[in-house]
C-alpha cells in the first residue's frame, strides 16, 4: 500500500496572509508537528494562492493522527489547481531564498516569476543590477528547441551574461555544457515548513556536486560554487617558473608583458583543456584562462 506521504492529490502547500501572497508554507505532515506549528503561529491564515496556480480561496489545516495532515478547501468548493504536492511552491521558496541571498551579498536585483505555459512556477528570473548578470532558475523542464527560443527571447543565447540553473526534471541543454564545461542544477530539501534550495554543479559525465544555495557566490564572470572553482582550476594552464613573477618584485614587474611564445603556449594549453573537457571555446573564457586581454 503506498504511503499517504506520496499522495500528491493532497494540498500540501499554501501561502500565508492573503491570496496574492508569495510567502509559501509546507504544512507539517505529522500530527505532533502540526500541533506545535498551530501553537507557534495561531494568527496565520492560509490561502490557495494565485501564485501557486490556485483559486485564491482560504484553506484550513487538517490535523490527523491516522493519515497525513494536509490543507483543505471549504466544503463543496471546486478548485482546479493542478500542482498540490510539497514541490508545488518551490518557485516561491526559490524567490525568497534569492532575495535573502542577494541581501547577504549586498547586491541589488529584481526577481520575477515566469510562466511558460505550465504555471506560475515555471521559472524565476533574477536581474542583478550591480553586476550586469542575470540568473534564470528553469524549474519546469523544457525541450532543447524550446530552450533555444526562450534564450533568444531573454537575449542570453549569444553571450554568457546569464547563468541558467535547471531543475531535476529533464536534461540541461548541451550547449551550456559545451560552452562552460558544467551546468547548474537546483533541488529543494524540505526542512520544517520550508523548502531549502541546493545548487548542483553537473560535469559532462553527469556527476553532480551539491552546495547549499547560501554558500554560493556571484562574480562578474558568473555564479560560483566550490565545484565550479575546481573545474576552472583544472582547466587553467599551469604557469611555468620563467613566466611567473616573483612575489618580492615591485608591482611594475608583476604586470610585465609575456612573450609571444609564452602567450601561444598558454593558449594552446587552454585549447587542449577545452578539447579534453569537450567544451566549445570562447574568447571571453580563453582571456580569463590565460589572464590577459586578447582584444589586442
Amino acid at each position: 500500500m503506498p504511503s499517504p506521504y506520496s499522495d500528491h492529490r493532497l494540498v500540501q502547500t499554501a501561502v500565508i496572509g492573503d491570496k496574492k501572497s508569495d510567502l509559501a508554507i509546507i504544512l507539517p505532515m505529522a500530527a505532533a508537528e502540526l500541533a506545535r506549528w498551530r501553537k507557534q503561529h495561531a494568527n496565520y491564515t492560509y490561502w490557495c494562492g494565485t501564485l501557486l496556480g490556485g483559486c485564491g480561496e482560504p484553506l484550513t489545516d487538517r490535523l490527523y493522527h491516522s493519515k497525513v495532515c494536509h490543507f483543505a478547501h471549504h466544503p463543496h468548493h471546486q478548485c482546479h489547481r493542478t500542482a498540490n504536492g510539497e514541490d508545488s511552491a518551490d518557485h516561491l521558496f526559490a524567490k525568497r531564498a534569492v532575495h535573502q541571498w542577494l541581501g547577504s551579498q549586498r547586491l541589488r536585483g529584481g526577481i520575477q516569476l515566469r510562466s511558460l505555459g505550465l504555471g506560475p512556477g515555471d521559472a524565476v528570473d533574477v536581474d542583478v543590477r550591480d553586476t550586469g548578470r542575470r540568473l534564470r532558475f528553469q524549474l519546469s523542464p523544457v525541450e532543447h528547441a524550446d530552450w533555444r527560443r526562450i534564450a533568444r527571447e531573454l537575449d542570453t543565447h549569444a553571450d554568457d551574461s546569464a547563468d541558467w540553473v535547471f531543475g531535476m526534471k529533464g536534461i540541461p541543454p548541451h550547449d551550456l555544457l559545451d560552452r562552460d564545461g558544467y551546468t547548474f542544477r537546483i533541488r529543494f530539501d524540505t526542512q520544517g515548513a520550508a523548502r531549502c534550495p541546493y545548487i548542483g554543479t553537473q560535469r559532462p559525465g553527469g556527476e553532480i556536486e551539491w552546495t547549499p544555495f547560501e554558500d554560493c557566490w556571484l562574480t562578474p564572470e558568473g555564479l560560483r560554487t566550490p565545484a565550479v572553482e575546481a573545474i576552472l582550476a583544472e582547466r587553467r594552464p599551469s604557469v611555468s617558473p620563467s613566466s611567473e613573477p616573483r612575489a618580492q618584485k615591485p608591482a611594475a614587474a608583476k604586470t610585465r608583458a609575456r612573450s609571444r611564445d609564452e602567450v601561444v603556449r598558454d593558449l594552446r594549453q587552454a585549447l587542449e583543456l577545452d578539447a579534453r573537457w569537450r567544451t566549445r571555446p570562447t574568447w571571453r573564457r580563453l582571456a580569463h584562462t590565460v589572464n590577459m586581454d586578447l582584444a589586442q
